[in-house]
Order: structure tokens, then C-alpha cells, then sequence
């Protein structure tokens, strides 16, 4: 089962179980985060569609050091 669904079928459920706390959860809720959160996990999900993932894995292991990779990567970064 797909994470999201089985995530949203949960929240459903619990939703409709008691239907007078949700004005006071949603209220509580930190709604920043939970774009940041969506907007990461789309960010991440495009990258893997179009390869940059296996790219990196690839150069990483290429260069045989993750930690030597990380810090060319950084600096790659900056230019």
C-alpha cells in the first residue's frame, strides 16, 4: 500500500471517529512545516523522475570517499 494513502485513510478514519476535535487539532497543527514538508518530498520524488538521484549515487561512488564527495559537492555548490 502507497505510504500517502494508507496515510490519508487513516487520518480519515480517525476524522470521522470523532468529528468535534478536529477544529482544535487542525488549530494546533504547524501547517509551515507541513507544506515544507510536501514541498520537500515533491522536490526529492522530481529528482528521482528525472535521474539526478542515480547520477549522484553514481559520482559518489565514483569517487570512492562519501565524505570527499559531500565536500566536492558542497563546494560544486557555491560556484
Amino acid at each position: 500500500m502507497n505510504m500517502g494513502f494508507g496515510a490519508l485513510m487513516i487520518g480519515l478514519a480517525l476524522g470521522l471517529m470523532a468529528p468535534s476535535k478536529q477544529n482544535q487539532i487542525l488549530k494546533q497543527m504547524s501547517w509551515s512545516v507541513m507544506i515544507m514538508v510536501t514541498g520537500i518530498m515533491t522536490y526529492v520524488g522530481v529528482m528521482e523522475k528525472v535521474g539526478t538521484m542515480n547520477y549522484m549515487t553514481e559520482q559518489i561512488a565514483n569517487v570512492g570517499n562519501p565524505v570527499l564527495a559531500a565536500l566536492i559537492m558542497g563546494l560544486h555548490m557555491l560556484d
